[in-house]
């Protein structure tokens, strides 16, 4: 529980940082809101966690029950293994008792889905995927702006170190309303940063410690490619 939670709760810092950039940085934050849009629009796992991060504000997680399920494997070398598998789920029930204070249409989604449950694990790492996609989009829509930028902001670093006769310490450029310290190859390395974010879009794909369990009344995300042990 206290993972889903800290999921829910860095996702919406994410999104009320990137809503200052309304304010600060209108161009920038337009950009956001088209990617972000592009993605909300496109995954029904995203609206779904979308919807249960306004649920978790109001009521308790709608957390159904954990199946544990504990079966012996025999590895290619012949050796036998114990797999321990915790599959939890979400009850749509839940969410239905109390959606007149949520999106009315991912709650019409979720209704056609006629599922009892909704499946934690696949659907989580959808989300976490897509919101990575559209990090991933909002870098490539973002990269010529990036680039200009990191060539101002050289040419401002050698200004000052020439003046300086050596390196600029202590100093801040800023806009008025934010400020940044000076420091070489900034923009290097802020690429470097945004490529942190590219594994995390096959998120979906990865498996840590158990797998997820294939059951009739429970929805398992909409990725048709990822494989679900029956």
């Amino acid at each position: 529980i206290i993972k889903i939670l800290g999921v829910l709760t860095t996702h919406k810092s994410y999104c009320e940082h990137s809503e200052k950039l309304k304010r600060t940085q209108p161009e920038i934050y337009e950009i956001y809101k088209r990617t972000i849009s592009k993605i909300f629009d496109e995954n029904l796992d995203y609206r779904i966690i979308d919807l249960l991060r306004n649920y978790s504000q109001h009521n308790d997680l709608p957390l159904d029950n954990y199946f544990i399920s504990v079966q012996r494997e025999a590895s290619e070398d012949g050796k036998m293994r114990v797999r321990r598998t915790i599959a939890p789920t979400l009850k749509t029930s839940k969410i239905f008792e109390h959606k007149e204070k949520l999106r009315k249409k991912t709650v019409n989604e979720i209704e056609k889905l006629a599922k009892q449950n909704i499946d934690i694990k696949s659907t989580f790492r959808s989300f976490i995927s897509a919101t990575a996609k559209s990090r991933e989009l909002f870098n490539e829509a973002t990269e010529t702006i990036l680039e200009k930028a990191a060539e101002k902001y050289e040419e401002v670093y050698t200004e000052f170190k020439d003046t300086h006769a050596g390196k600029a310490r202590f100093l801040h450029i800023s806009d008025g309303r934010s400020k940044m310290a000076l420091k070489q190859n900034l923009g290097e390395s802020i690429k470097k940063r945004r490529e942190n974010w590219q594994g995390i879009t096959s998120l979906y794909l990865s498996y840590v410690s158990s797998q997820i369990t294939y059951h009739p009344d429970t929805y398992f995300g909409c990725r048709a490619n990822l494989y679900i042990s029956e």
